[in-house]
């Protein structure tokens, strides 16, 4: 670790009748890690493999059914062992669609992740909101744009969460007009 004291751990762990196990356990601290993965962690790996691969991940969003609802309209697409894999995610309100491909290169990874992908955009329809990092206040950010309309908020009883929400949201947009917070008695 040359950029810290937290020591990295590389060993191998015998397995009785079994092949090895390799454990690597890096430091906690972010720039640490990053630093040792990229310059030990990951050559040691790839230099191991025969053939070089790679894992690509695409998030779908989803809001307005539950998760055993949408997993119900996509029943062979969460099956285990598929290529790509999908899994679900939730948090609050939203749904996420995990894609996973591998391969021998990123663009081969997400070429093949597109059928995928177009499906659950035809199967879920207004269902998908976004990808990635959107959240729901970005898409309605978005459709307020592409109508021309504005709006604002009055809140009561959320400490003025909504309202926040939008103007992170619109930074670089002026379809929020303003919030008003109501606290109660």
């Amino acid at each position: 670790n040359p950029d810290g004291t937290a020591p990295g751990i590389d060993l191998t762990v015998p397995r009785g009748s079994r092949p090895p196990c390799r454990v690597i356990a890096l430091p906690g601290v972010p720039a640490e890690m990053f630093a040792m993965w990229k310059e030990t962690v990951a050559p040691a790996l790839t230099a191991n493999q025969s053939e070089k691969r790679v894992i690509c991940h695409r998030r779908i969003k989803c809001f307005g059914v539950g998760e055993s609802d949408l997993e119900a309209m996509l029943p062979d697409m969460i099956r285990r062992k598929r290529e790509p894999l999908v899994g679900i995610t939730v948090h609050g309100a939203t749904i996420t669609l995990r894609i996973t491909a591998s391969g021998p290169t990123e663009a081969e990874c997400l070429k093949s992740m597109e059928p995928t992908v177009a499906e659950i955009r035809q199967i879920l329809g207004v269902l998908v909101f976004g990808e990635e990092d959107d959240e729901l206040e970005h898409a309605v950010v978005r459709l307020l744009n592409e109508r021309g309309r504005s709006m604002a908020v009055a809140e009561w009883a959320t400490d003025g969460l909504v309202s926040e929400w939008l103007a992170e949201a619109t930074a670089s947009s002026e379809c929020f007009r303003t919030g008003i917070v109501m606290h109660g008695p």
